[in-house]
């Protein structure tokens, strides 16, 4: 405590800013902080930037929009840049207001988390409401009933952004109230007599923003892509599955997937709607290396945009993958975007 510089760094949570670029780029010059201030404070960079193409005219467009080289999604994992900050600042905005209120307090993003899951058939609706009053009480089912109004204007590109905007919210929550709404919601699904993609990225969100803090136990993420061939397979299937119209299509989105990580022997393509085997499988998965991470996130997207195609159902289960392994992903846009 006593020796040069002493107290000043005594306490210092993290080292200094400039010194801790330089331990990645040594031939980081502070002067670059100037430069990009001024980059970003002239209004016409900060436009070409931030702003979508005038070719995505409306909100679905900067959602399922063209798609991307593979090897840049994946860089772009846990690694936002200011447009897609931009991006996702005007997805919110495009929220309904009583979505956004509802996201902001504990109690009612309860609410419209369960909101989102109800199902679409009316019987199988009922049979949720009546599932939630006995499970949660009245009031929840009450606000949910009012939030009704407003979830059922959401367009489909909207669901996920506005569950995401709940999430801070609900981790206010208590260990018991969060393991009750996941009950709560596992429930619900059941009561749809199917669980239908939608549900089961909602659900798998829900589960990775909720209980990875509950048991911060350190995770294994040693595994080389060579010992998890098989449940590589699996994920690869089922995203090739349900972002293809024919079988044949699929399957060859699949091997364009595949090949680089498994270029001699890959297991086949093997279609299912066992999400079962799907959720063992990303358990699995979580467990590769960074890098392996990487080379997978890439034959993720490679087998998404194998149609030249990325419809908002293949966007979302594609997110969940990523969360469900640990590599979030930013809001996609185009390159022209």
């Amino acid at each position: 405590m006593l020796f040069a510089p002493g107290m000043s760094e005594l306490f210092a949570t993290h080292p200094p800013l400039i010194k801790r670029i330089r331990a990645i780029d040594p031939q980081f010059d502070p002067r670059e902080f100037e430069q990009a201030r001024q980059h970003l404070s002239n209004p016409n960079v900060v436009q070409d930037e931030a702003e979508p193409s005038s070719s995505a005219k409306n909100l679905s467009d900067l959602i399922a929009m063209p798609p991307l080289q593979a090897a840049t999604v994946a860089s772009l994992v846990g690694n936002p840049g200011s447009a897609h900050i931009q991006l996702a600042q005007t997805i919110r905005d495009s929220l309904p207001d009583a979505v956004i209120a509802a996201g902001r307090q504990p109690a009612t993003a309860r609410a419209l988390l369960l909101g989102l899951a109800l199902d679409r058939d009316a019987d199988a609706r009922a049979r949720q409401k009546l599932f939630i009053a006995q499970q949660m009480g009245a009031d929840v089912a009450a606000q949910i009933a009012a939030l009704e109004p407003a979830l059922a204007s959401l367009q489909p590109q909207q669901r996920i952004p506005a569950q995401m905007q709940a999430f801070a919210a609900l981790r206010q929550l208590t260990a018991e109230e969060r393991m009750q709404l996941m009950s709560c919601l596992n429930g619900m699904l059941l009561r749809e007599g199917r669980l239908s993609l939608t549900s089961y990225v909602l659900r798998k969100l829900t589960q990775v923003q909720l209980r990875d803090d509950l048991q911060p136990t350190a995770r294994t993420r040693q595994l080389p892509l060579a010992a998890l061939a098989t449940e590589a397979g699996v994920v690869l299937s089922v995203l090739a599955q349900h972002g293809h119209s024919d079988s044949q299509s699929a399957r060859r989105a699949y091997e364009t997937g595949m090949f680089p990580l498994y270029p001699r022997e890959r297991p086949p393509y093997t279609p299912t709607e066992e999400w079962a085997a799907f959720d063992r499988a990303l358990s699995r998965l979580d467990q590769l290396m960074p890098i392996a991470k990487e080379q997978f996130v890439e034959a993720l997207v490679r087998t998404v945009t194998h149609d030249q195609q990325l419809m908002i159902s293949e966007a979302e289960l594609l997110r969940a993958v990523c969360a469900s392994i640990h590599c979030p992903l930013p809001p996609l846009m185009s390159a022209a975007a």
